[in-house]
């Protein structure tokens, strides 16, 4: 895939408001904090596809892995990978792709709305998918605290599901309103 100039300044676009959004969260007793992450990663899949969303996503991992403190709570650097919540970060890659392709492949079908509402969703499952397991194998293998699987869920899981399903109503919402102007106004491509 070539990137013009336009991908990579809205790649870069998304890269940031992900990273500004990281400063948004709220701590939580469990220390998985509450954040408009999870919206931006679907919004980058959303509205620039399924690679570039991914390729967003991967910017602003990396910005953080190299020390920038674009993370939860200001965190960065190459130590960030031992933290719990890193799965949910490698998570964000796979959750703009998903929500991107799933988009990019009911585009055009009879089954356009119901990709417009399962994109988002898939979205979050698969976030959660890597960042659950994640979180159980730091604090299990590094931070040794010997957890299960539902208490890993219970971190991680239980206290932020209810919230992600209403950003993800919101990226639906915005799927069959803003990004088919957007694209009229030739902002983005199909």
């Amino acid at each position: 895939m070539k990137l013009t100039v336009k991908d990579m300044v809205l790649c870069s676009f998304f890269a940031a408001l992900i990273s500004i959004s990281a400063y948004l969260s709220l701590p939580s007793p469990t220390g998985v904090p509450f954040s408009l992450q999870p919206l931006f990663a679907m919004m980058a899949g959303a509205f620039l596809g399924s690679k570039r969303g991914a390729i967003a996503m991967t910017v602003y991992m990396l910005i953080g892995l190299i020390g920038i403190p674009v993370f939860s709570n200001g965190t960065g650097g190459f130590g960030v990978i031992l933290s719990p919540t890193f799965g949910y970060i490698i998570g964000f890659i796979a959750m703009a792709f998903v929500v991107g392709k799933v988009v990019e492949m009911t585009e055009g079908t009879k089954a356009k709305l119901l990709g417009l509402i399962l994109a988002p969703v898939l979205g979050v499952a698969v976030n959660y998918m890597i960042g659950v397991p994640y979180l159980l194998m730091i604090f299990n293998v590094v931070k040794g605290a010997g957890i299960t699987f539902y208490v890993a869920l219970t971190y991680g899981f239980f206290p932020y599901i209810l919230l992600d399903l209403i950003k993800a109503g919101l990226v639906v919402m915005m799927l069959m309103s803003i990004v088919p102007k957007l694209r009229l106004a030739g902002a983005l491509e199909n």
